[in-house]
Protein backbone atom coordinates (compact mmCIF):
# COMPACT_ATOMS: atom_id res chain seq x y z
CA UNK A 1 0.00 0.00 0.00
CA UNK A 2 1.58 3.39 -0.91
CA UNK A 3 0.42 6.44 0.66
CA UNK A 4 -0.01 9.35 -0.67
CA UNK A 5 2.34 12.75 -0.96
CA UNK A 6 3.55 15.82 -2.54
CA UNK A 7 6.80 16.23 -3.86
CA UNK A 8 8.68 19.10 -2.07
CA UNK A 9 12.83 19.78 -1.22
CA UNK A 10 12.63 18.82 2.43
CA UNK A 11 14.55 21.12 4.39
CA UNK A 12 13.31 20.89 7.79
CA UNK A 13 10.99 18.54 8.68
CA UNK A 14 10.49 19.87 12.00
CA UNK A 15 6.70 20.39 12.93
CA UNK A 16 5.51 18.70 10.01
CA UNK A 17 3.56 16.45 12.28
CA UNK A 18 2.03 19.17 14.12
CA UNK A 19 0.93 21.09 10.82
CA UNK A 20 -0.35 18.67 9.40
CA UNK A 21 -2.98 17.69 12.78
CA UNK A 22 -3.77 21.18 12.68
CA UNK A 23 -4.86 20.96 9.14
CA UNK A 24 -6.48 17.45 9.41
CA UNK A 25 -8.51 18.56 12.46
CA UNK A 26 -9.23 22.52 11.09
CA UNK A 27 -10.51 20.98 7.53
CA UNK A 28 -12.17 17.42 9.57
CA UNK A 29 -14.42 20.07 11.94
CA UNK A 30 -15.32 22.48 9.18
CA UNK A 31 -16.51 19.30 6.72
CA UNK A 32 -16.68 15.77 8.31
CA UNK A 33 -14.79 14.01 5.54
CA UNK A 34 -11.45 12.19 7.21
CA UNK A 35 -10.78 11.85 3.31
CA UNK A 36 -10.49 15.72 2.50
CA UNK A 37 -9.15 16.63 5.97
CA UNK A 38 -5.82 14.05 5.41
CA UNK A 39 -5.00 16.00 1.77
CA UNK A 40 -5.83 19.27 3.65
CA UNK A 41 -3.16 18.01 6.56
CA UNK A 42 -0.54 16.80 3.86
CA UNK A 43 -0.49 20.04 2.10
CA UNK A 44 0.22 21.85 5.08
CA UNK A 45 2.63 20.08 5.98
CA UNK A 46 4.52 19.87 2.56
CA UNK A 47 4.24 23.92 3.00
CA UNK A 48 5.87 23.26 6.23
CA UNK A 49 8.82 21.14 5.47
CA UNK A 50 10.07 23.29 2.50
CA UNK A 51 12.02 25.73 5.10
CA UNK A 52 13.04 26.27 8.40
CA UNK A 53 10.80 28.03 11.14
CA UNK A 54 6.76 28.11 11.06
CA UNK A 55 6.22 32.03 9.65
CA UNK A 56 7.26 30.80 5.71
CA UNK A 57 3.61 28.32 5.58
CA UNK A 58 2.12 31.63 5.87
CA UNK A 59 3.21 32.91 2.43
CA UNK A 60 2.02 30.03 1.02
CA UNK A 61 -0.03 31.02 -2.41
CA UNK A 62 -3.59 29.76 -2.72
CA UNK A 63 -3.11 28.91 -6.45
CA UNK A 64 -0.02 26.62 -4.66
CA UNK A 65 -2.49 25.20 -2.13
CA UNK A 66 -5.30 24.44 -4.68
CA UNK A 67 -3.14 22.92 -7.30
CA UNK A 68 -0.97 20.77 -4.65
CA UNK A 69 -4.50 19.29 -3.09
CA UNK A 70 -5.83 18.79 -6.41
CA UNK A 71 -3.02 16.64 -7.04
CA UNK A 72 -3.50 14.93 -3.80
CA UNK A 73 -7.07 14.13 -4.38
CA UNK A 74 -6.47 12.70 -7.43
CA UNK A 75 -4.17 9.99 -5.37
CA UNK A 76 -6.53 8.97 -2.83
CA UNK A 77 -10.19 7.27 -2.25
CA UNK A 78 -11.81 6.88 0.99
CA UNK A 79 -11.64 2.86 1.98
Amino acid sequence: MACARVAVNAIDVTGAGDTFCGGFMADFVRHADPTRAAVTGTVAASFCIEDYGALHVLEAKPHEIDHRAAFLRGLVQAI
